[in-house]
């Protein structure tokens, strides 16, 4: 699942606390406490980067200079009648990249 849209809507469905994108890795929801994998498609750096900048459209507070200079930022969004996301991404190690939305 490459799409945030789609990921966005699909952790609402399942009542999803946290959402994990790690480059190398299935897409994962934190669910009633334990992490499950959406699906067995493993994101790749590129996959990781296109889902963080689409993140970066709904944040317009969201300083995506300052994640591109230290590898880190912290933002929320909300988006009408869905809900509202607290965002944390970092850039950890050679091509991993995370965020968590909840």
């Amino acid at each position: 699942m490459k799409d945030i849209n789609e990921i966005l809507k699909k952790a609402i469905e399942q009542d999803a606390s946290d959402i994990f994108i790690v480059a190398g890795s299935p897409c994962a929801f934190k669910i009633k406490g334990e992490i499950q994998h959406v699906d067995d498609e493993r994101l790749m750096p590129e996959d990781c980067k296109l889902i963080i900048d689409e993140l970066y459209i709904y944040a317009p507070y969201g300083h995506y200079h300052q994640f591109e200079q230290t590898g880190d930022d912290d933002f929320s969004f909300s988006i009408p009648y869905v809900g509202r996301f607290r965002v944390n991404v970092y850039y950890k190690e050679i091509h991993k990249l995370l965020y968590y939305v909840s």
